[in-house]
């Protein structure tokens, strides 16, 4: 990322930093009676052996957080004393001193069994001896330390525990800042308050003051010790300081002078700091502030890592408090080798700057030609690990697969690839899936989570997935979790989305360990929930063991595992050829108990692969299989291997998640709902290696007979859809010009939906099958009949939707909306009535304005429209229709008009003039139950006035409408009259 300097105007480079550092030194101490009480111990975890040591440590003020228990006279104390401490380890014997009664009636819940310690964490592989060191050896392991003394080391494995025979003062902490007296009161006080506080802070154990000038304090304190520089205190000055004056292995803190440490900078000798450096975001009244990369008020370093390094500070010779300088010295410490970190989620700074009172000049910016931003982060309680050295025992190899787009409408094919969002894919391409790779490890004595996170002693065993950062992120493992033991594992990501239903385990879980257990060639453990549902599916795998090797995910958060294989979790989750391969080859073969191996395999609905539409399935087919939610497991992968086509919405994991049962090379049709659209399917359906093919369909639906003709494709029947022939619009040609609009744009959504075949001719008018055979006319009047070429002047059907039938063969039809999609889109919405009477009309033709203006129809609208030009765009006069309880529908250029369908369509009351045709339809609309007929204004106020049943008609307007109108209907409609 680049910026510009505001005074240079050249470019700046912005480098952000996301690292994170782990408590490798995370130090337990077992103290005794004569330890030194001078020595501020809180520093480490502190230990003691005996109730007479706890006691003697807290008479010096210091305050264990682990007891250890071995001898009987300690009963008595636990009894009284058990909530002061923390931890208590005891021997058998004490606790059955102790009895149950006194565990349940007090509810204890930190004493533990030393004898019980192996059982409970099988990585302990002993258990204790008896000893005093073996029993401190046996907490520092159990709670995961890095360091434990003074103790001896003996025949117990270890891990990454350091054992050290003599004891280790914790290391000095110095805080280093510049103080200053401001004029302003308010401001001072804030100032030596941070003061007072660090004086406070028993983790401080010297504050350096690096002043401008000498300042004295009243409250003189023997951690104070002050040095004048005369002069604004610089980075290099500190370092400098650090070089010359500072002891080797201390710890110090430097921060500007507004900033005061609390407690959880405890947390920092749990921290290797060597060749690192800390830059730490402050806390505003207890809130991190941001949180945000790039600002830092705070540093912590070791004085022997800046020992090793060069006294050569040139570069960062510039003041603290200018803008720009927490991101420039970042940097350089970058430049000198340092892991830069932020661990300001785990150690907490704090900014005391109420006053708002500023004395720098925020045009003033460290010059530099790059500045560090550097994320916040935590102290991780384990090394994270990314970059796996333990060996590859296989390297899997993917074969890359084809997912082709077929569906029987291109546009819908077009409108499925645009609207999915979890995959790429183009309805003219192959959509190749490329050939991956996937490391497995072979992994020894390791932890494994029932989550299939993977981690020993010290180390969590990431990977460079996000994946896998975001499953740390939200595990709450404890070093306390119990764990069972397994000799051999097979170890996959496993969260709980994968264990919601049986069909996300088996396709995202079960098929690696599958796979792992066929390449890897040894028997091995895997985690299943201890439910009936998974258990009954896992029976019907060939095992090829007398037990199945499951460990129970429900029973047990951990595993500790002697030799693990693993795969671990990655981005890319999506299965592969060779996963199905192994759920195939691993599941039971069973017969569906049909001969012919051309059966038809159906998972049943309610909403679009229902009863009627298998009946009439069945009625062509003879060997169809229902699957209901209540099929027996066995049956349904009966059913499923034997099929040679299967049927489903792949609405439901339910149903897609068995594809891979079926056999390479056969076929499925998914019926996909348009507003869920998700291209998993497709993907693993073609890893299953299946000829796979869909239809989206509306929300509501489709009608049976297209999804039939798809399927009847499918398997090789002849069908063949209706061709309407529609002329091609030209501008030129005034008079047969055609907007595209009304039926015109019917026939474009009867394509769409799969029910007919499109084709543009030179004809004049609308023609089904071919011109000369079933006339569609939409025309208003019979003028373009008789302006067509004389071959268009006769026909074996026709069909009228605006002017009467003409000629014997000829029947009445339906009408339309001007504009069918839109209103199509409105169909199943619900609509305010707000408006009473409405009428929204114009008068583009004179014979338009003759039908229109008889009377003044003004006076009797609550609200009236009529103009030239149309006043509203299309959408906008749908919209304000759907809000009337009535629309006046007055005669336009035929004896029909739009308004009437359309006003049906919205449960709007039709108040039709006498010269509005409401007869020549095939089903006409009925008075009194449909719409309302008036002859004068007049007449129009009194029946509206008189009108009781305005609910009742609505609905069955729009009941109507639907059946007569709408895109579906007026096909199924057109179908009849046409008997195709």
């Amino acid at each position: 990322m680049y910026a510009t300097h505001h005074k240079t105007g050249r470019q700046v480079r912005i480098l952000t930093h996301t690292t994170s550092t782990w408590k490798s030194k995370k130090t337990l101490v077992w103290l005794n009676a004569s330890s030194n009480q001078n020595v501020f111990w809180k520093k480490y975890d502190i230990g003691v052996v005996g109730s007479e040591i706890y006691d003697a440590c807290i008479s010096k003020n210091i305050i264990p957080d682990i007891l250890v228990c071995v001898e009987k006279n300690d009963v008595e104390w636990i009894r009284k004393n058990y909530k002061k401490v923390k931890m208590i380890f005891a021997s058998n014997d004490i606790l059955d001193m102790l009895t149950t009664t006194f565990f349940e009636e007090n509810k204890v819940q930190n004493i533990i069994s030393l004898e019980e310690l192996h059982h409970l964490y099988t990585f302990l592989d002993l258990s204790w001896n008896g000893s005093i060191n073996d029993a401190c050896l046996l907490v520092a392991l159990t709670l995961r330390f890095s360091v434990t003394f003074p103790l001896e080391k003996n025949n117990r494995k270890l891990y990454s525990l350091k054992v050290k025979d003599t004891i280790e003062e914790p290391q000095e902490l110095w805080f280093i800042t510049q103080h200053y007296k401001p004029k302003q009161s308010l401001r001072s006080k804030e100032l030596n308050e941070c003061i007072e506080r660090n004086l406070k802070n028993p983790y401080i154990d010297k504050i350096v003051l690096l002043n401008e000038t000498e300042i004295f304090y009243e409250n003189d304190h023997n951690k104070i010790h002050q040095v004048v520089i005369n002069k604004r205190l610089y980075y290099s000055d500190v370092f400098q300081y650090i070089y010359d004056k500072v002891p080797e292995n201390v710890i110090v803190v430097f921060a500007n002078s507004d900033i005061y440490l609390d407690e959880t900078i405890r947390n920092i000798w749990s921290v290797n700091i060597e060749d690192k450096f800390f830059a730490l975001l402050r806390y505003e009244n207890n809130e991190i502030y941001g949180p945000r990369p790039d600002s830092q008020d705070t540093w912590i370093i070791s004085s022997s890592s800046v020992k090793a390094r060069s006294n050569n500070y040139k570069d960062i010779d510039f003041s603290f408090g200018i803008m720009g300088c927490d991101n420039a010295i970042t940097l350089e410490m970058m430049r000198q080798k340092y892991l830069v970190v932020n661990p300001s989620l785990t150690i907490k700074t704090h900014h005391l700057h109420k006053s708002e009172i500023r004395n720098y000049d925020p045009e003033d910016i460290v010059p530099k030609s790059a500045y560090l931003y550097v994320e916040p982060t935590g102290l991780h309680d384990m090394e994270a690990v990314t970059h796996i050295q333990h060996p590859i025992i296989k390297k899997l190899t993917f074969e890359s697969f084809d997912r082709p787009i077929q569906c029987s409408n291109v546009r819908k094919a077009e409108t499925f690839c645009s609207m999915v969002k979890d995959f790429e894919f183009s309805s003219k391409e192959k959509n190749t899936v490329g050939e991956l790779t996937q490391p497995i490890y072979k992994l020894n004595n390791i932890f494994v989570t029932n989550t299939g996170l993977t981690y020993d002693y010290d180390k969590i065993y990431v990977g460079k997935s996000k994946v896998a950062t975001e499953a740390w992120a939200q595990s709450d493992i404890s070093t306390l979790t119990p764990s069972v033991s397994s000799e051999i594992s097979y170890v996959a990501y496993i969260p709980d989305s994968y264990v919601e239903n049986v069909e996300n385990y088996l396709l995202y879980y079960l098929s690696k360990i599958l796979l792992m257990k066929t390449v890897i060639q040894k028997n091995g453990e895997f985690w299943c929930p201890n439910e009936s549902s998974f258990i009954n599916v896992l029976r019907l795998f060939k095992w090829n063991q007398k037990q199945m090797p499951l460990l129970s995910r429900n029973e047990s958060q951990l595993a500790f595992v002697n030799e693990a294989y693993v795969w671990l979790p990655s981005d890319d989750n999506n299965v592969t050829k060779e996963q199905m391969a192994a759920l195939r080859a691993y599941i039971q073969q069973y017969d569906d108990g049909n001969d012919d191996n051309d059966s038809i395999c159906i998972f049943m609905d309610s909403k679009y692969v229902t009863s009627e539409f298998v009946k009439m399935l069945e009625a062509i087919y003879p060997n169809v299989s229902r699957i209901y939610n209540t099929t027996p497991i066995e049956q349904k992968i009966a059913y499923l291997q034997n099929a040679s086509l299967t049927i489903l919405s792949s609405s439901s994991i339910q149903s897609y998640g068995w594809l891979w049962c079926m056999k390479p090379g056969t076929k499925v049709y998914d019926i996909k709902n348009e507003m869920s659209v998700k291209g998993d399917v497709i993907h693993i359906a073609n890893a299953c290696q299946l000829d796979y093919h869909f239809m989206l369909v509306p929300k509501d639906g489709m009608k049976n007979e297209k999804i039939l003709s798809d399927i009847q494709g499918l398997k090789g029947k002849d069908f063949q859809k209706p061709v309407i022939f529609v002329p091609v619009s030209n501008h030129k040609e005034r008079f047969f010009h055609h907007a595209g609009d009304s039926f015109r744009e019917i026939i474009d959504l009867w394509e769409e939906r799969g029910y007919i075949e499109k084709q543009y001719s030179s004809c004049k008018n609308v023609w089904l099958h071919s011109i000369g055979d079933t006339l569609l006319y939409d025309r208003p009047n019979y003028d373009w009949i008789k302006e067509s070429d004389g071959e268009e002047q006769m026909w074996k059907k026709g069909l009228f939707g605006n002017p009467k039938p003409l000629g014997g063969k000829s029947v009445p039809w339906s009408f339309w909306p001007r504009r069918p999609r839109l209103v199509e889109a409105m169909l199943n919405n619900t609509f305010e009535k707000t408006k009473g009477v409405v009428f929204y009309g114009c008068t583009e033709n004179q014979i338009q304005k003759m039908n229109r203006t008889k009377y003044d129809w003004s006076k009797c609208c609550d609200e009236f429209v009529m103009s030239e030009e149309p006043k509203f765009s299309q959408q906008e006069y749908l919209d304000n229709l759907s809000k009337a309880k009535y629309g006046l529908c007055l005669a336009g250029y035929g004896k029909k008009c739009h308004r009437e369908v359309e006003c049906m369509a919205f449960g709007c009351i039709p108040l039709v003039s006498n010269e509005v045709d409401m007869d020549s339809y095939a089903n006409p609309p009925m008075v009194g139950v449909h719409y309302l007929r008036v002859s004068s204004p007049e007449d129009l106020v009194n029946k509206v006035k008189a009108n009781k049943n305005w609910l009742e008609m609505s609905e069955a307007c729009k009941v109507w409408y639907k059946e007569n109108c709408s895109v579906d209907g007026m096909w199924l409609l057109t179908k009849k009259l046409c008997s195709l």
